[in-house]
């Protein structure tokens, strides 16, 4: 299964390089990538198969309803960047506004 989470520009270049870190105990995630959208400007994707089954839960009911989305994630663990991939900005009918491209450290 295919895991979103969405963070500012700022943010997401910490992520690229150190992965997602538990915030509040827990890494946020949703499985549909226009509500990851919504949270931020920069959208991760995350094979759930990479995560500890154990680690992984559903949120309340009230928060999936409060964003329309069923459902949402928690993580209680640090996703490694390794298990991370950035998912490409949609294209909008607009101009677009010029976006910052996160480049991998080779």
């Amino acid at each position: 299964m295919k895991l979103y989470h969405a963070t500012s520009l700022e943010n997401g270049e910490k992520i690229f390089l150190e992965g997602l870190k538990p915030t509040w105990g827990f890494v946020y995630l949703t499985n549909e990538l226009k509500i990851a959208r919504r949270f931020g400007g920069v959208v991760f994707e995350v094979d759930s198969d990479f995560l500890d089954e154990k680690k992984l839960g559903q949120y309340e009911e009230l928060l999936c309803r409060l964003y329309k989305c069923d459902p949402f994630y928690h993580y209680a663990d640090t996703i490694p960047a390794h298990c991370l991939r950035v998912v490409m900005p949609r294209e909008r009918s607009k101009k677009p506004k010029k976006e910052k491209v996160l480049k991998p450290i080779l």
